[in-house]
């Protein structure tokens, strides 16, 4: 602690409650033996913290270009206070602080742990958890930019580093080093995969004693789903056990409990109630001779997984999907209990707040930032992983109909305009995956043969950058260098299979029969969904800010329904939503839909303007190649319930009641 604050303080403390703070050696340590003149004296620290990292925090977001509107400066101050009242032990608990994406959330654990240090708190310790290493790489090096020594943070993973890797990374490269000796440094960088109770003392340790904070980057889920499906089990014991003789253990325990699986996924299917199930008892030594037994290839790996966790408790389920055995491990202990949440995707991610001990933190207005200048294009078709491999593994181009679509976009998208393309991973070619198909290659191929510079570059700033960015799932959190892109396209959208979200709806609640309906499921997958492409549109233009307005950016996006609108347009308020008329795909959007983009387009219109020819209209809202007789009908209905604008002749125009209604004169 900073020895001038603590002679500062003890100034307002009344010697008879705390004579100890005339002490120039004063520590919080010392003052929570005493707890008046801890509660007089903490007050004022808190707000020298706080102030301290919202004037860091305001600063370099400005110099990054931001300007920042009254609400965001609100929003800012309560979650560095935050931080620093969980931090302090003002406040226990876990809180979701829902700040939108690009508004500050990274910059400001940067503001608050170099406040902590420049304030010289040396009591007060913290850990930040984020999704990948390389940004925690980014974090060390923007904290050691605003004053932090290096060896006042901590960063461990397991990926190889090499000086001077930090431009062209290779795969299980970082750009900074792990480190040693974590238990004094006061600031601690960690992966979320790394946290769970057996790693405690490895990043939850400051000094001998539990850290006074834990900053999780992104959405906290604290469970991890274990998903068995029934189907692939007796599939892959009937194509294991002709080779194995009908005496061994691995033969003998799976003809057992397959047929009770069966009959409790049929007793479900009619109504009946789930219920944990215990399977044969067996040794440790017992499961391991089974696993031999089985084998180790992809066929096998089924029963592996199975055997894991044949001797826990686990429950049937049964989905409109499938049925199978589910379970799940709770990943963040229960003994991390002063957790500070960023997570823009909190007010529409229903497995997060499924979990019981999560806060809202704080009320953060989602209007504080809009997304008037972004527009998604909305192309109704199916894009989950299953269409996009029969798409995608067609032999022909033409019948490739996304990839073609995509190209037919990028081609009539301007040159000096980026963009991200979303997809899916290479398939892994385990067993019951039908293709082995490598999604990014095959969209770089289709682009380079109609004649498209996949590897053109532009100048942004002072810097050469991409001008078409490929990103897979699972990299649709934390990237921010590429919000230089206009457009973000999604060639696949995302996904979860029914029987994972009853494992993670079970998981969440912490309750292995958490009742688990069709509906639920469905309203979990579309919260999913809409966490995805959000997550992923804000890797682009719209996560940068200006005032209160996100930056122009177009989204192109097929997905088979219009489930997500709303809750994508609770986190993006204002976003524009407008059909997309495929040349390849045909959009099923219906006439209701259409009615919706013509009412939106003609009242976001200027009132200096008068008139609007319809060719215009439909091209700007995407609907050339609607039915004549659809868009007509859908005209009709807009201007019955938009007062303001008639047709006349091949154009819009707006009318006064003086004009529609002359007779009134």
């Amino acid at each position: 602690m900073n020895n001038s604050h603590a002679q500062e303080s003890a100034q307002e403390v009344p010697l008879q409650a705390a004579p100890e703070v005339n002490e120039v050696s004063l520590t919080i340590k010392q003052l929570r033996s005493n707890p008046e003149a801890y509660a007089l004296v903490a007050k004022r620290l808190h707000w020298d913290l706080t102030f301290r990292a919202f004037d860091i925090v305001s600063d370099n977001l400005t110099k990054f270009g931001n300007e920042l509107g009254e609400e965001h400066r609100l929003a800012l101050m309560e979650l560095v206070g935050g931080f620093t009242l969980l931090a302090f032990g003002q406040k226990k608990g876990r809180y979701a602080y829902p700040l939108p994406t690009g508004m500050g959330k990274t910059q400001s654990i940067v503001a608050w742990c170099a406040a902590l240090h420049g304030l010289e708190y040396t009591d007060i310790s913290v850990a930040v958890a984020a999704g990948k290493v390389e940004a925690l790489c980014q974090l060390k090096r923007d904290l050691i930019s605003n004053g932090v020594p290096p060896e006042a943070i901590g960063l461990v993973h397991s990926y190889n580093y090499e000086a001077g890797q930090a431009g062209e990374l290779l795969n299980g490269y970082a750009s900074e080093s792990s480190t040693r000796d974590n238990d004094d440094r006061q600031i601690m960088l960690v992966t979320h995969t790394r946290i769970n109770k057996n790693n405690l003392s490895q990043f939850n340790q400051y000094q001998g004693n539990p850290r006074s904070l834990l900053i999780w980057d992104e959405s906290l889920l604290v469970s991890e789903a274990r998903v068995i499906s029934h189907k692939q089990i007796k599939k892959s014991f009937g194509y294991r056990s002709p080779d194995l003789s009908p005496d061994c253990e691995a033969v003998k325990f799976f003809n057992e409990v397959i047929p009770v699986i069966d009959e409790e996924l049929e007793r479900q299917r009619l109504g009946g109630e789930a219920k944990v199930i215990r399977l044969p008892v067996l040794t440790g030594l017992e499961v391991d001779i089974i696993k031999r037994q089985v084998g180790k290839g992809p066929v096998e790996e089924v029963l592996r997984s199975f055997m894991d966790i044949s001797q826990e408790p686990v429950r049937v389920a049964y989905t409109q999907q499938e049925g199978g055995l589910i379970s799940y491990d709770l990943v963040v202990p229960p003994e991390l209990e002063t957790i500070a949440i960023l997570d823009a995707s909190y007010p529409i991610r229903d497995l997060e707040k499924m979990d019981k001990s999560i806060r809202l933190g704080g009320k953060f207005s989602q209007g504080m930032k809009q997304y008037e200048q972004v527009t998604i294009h909305h192309l109704k078709a199916a894009a989950g992983r299953e269409s996009m491999t029969k798409d995608f593994s067609n032999a022909r181009m033409e019948n490739r109909k996304v990839c073609s679509e995509v190209c037919n976009l990028v081609a009539d998208i301007p040159e000096s305009e980026a963009l991200i393309i979303f997809t899916f991973k290479q398939s892994e070619g385990s067993y019951g995956a039908k293709k082995n198909v490598d999604f990014k290659d095959q969209l770089r191929k289709d682009l380079r043969s109609s004649g498209i510079n996949i590897n053109a570059k532009l100048e942004e700033g002072n810097s050469t950058v991409d001008r078409i960015v490929f990103l897979t799932w699972g990299q649709e959190t934390s990237l921010s260098q590429y919000s230089y892109a206009r457009h973000v396209v999604f060639a696949g959208v995302l996904h979860r299979g029914h029987l994972g979200l009853a494992s993670s709806i079970a998981g969440q609640a912490d309750d292995i029969l958490s009742p688990i309906t069709t509906s639920a499921i469905k309203e979990v997958l579309t919260s999913e969904i809409a966490h995805s492409v959000y997550q992923a549109m804000s890797r682009g233009s719209c996560r940068k800010i200006i005032g209160n307005q996100a930056c122009k950016m177009d989204a192109w996006l097929i997905h088979n329904s219009e489930d997500i609108r709303p809750r994508i347009e609770q986190v993006m308020p204002g976003v524009k939503w407008v059909p997309w008329e495929g040349k390849h795909l045909t959009s099923t959007y219906t006439q209701q839909v259409i009615t919706q983009t013509i009412i939106d387009y003609i009242s976001g219109l200027p009132t200096s303007l008068d008139k609007v020819s319809i060719s215009r209209l439909k091209k700007a809202l995407g609907h050339t190649k609607v039915p004549r007789s659809t868009f007509t009908r859908a005209m009709g209905e807009a201007l019955e319930d938009s007062s303001g604008w008639k047709m006349e002749g091949l154009s819009l125009v707006r009318y006064s009641g003086k004009d529609y209604f002359p007779e009134h004169e």
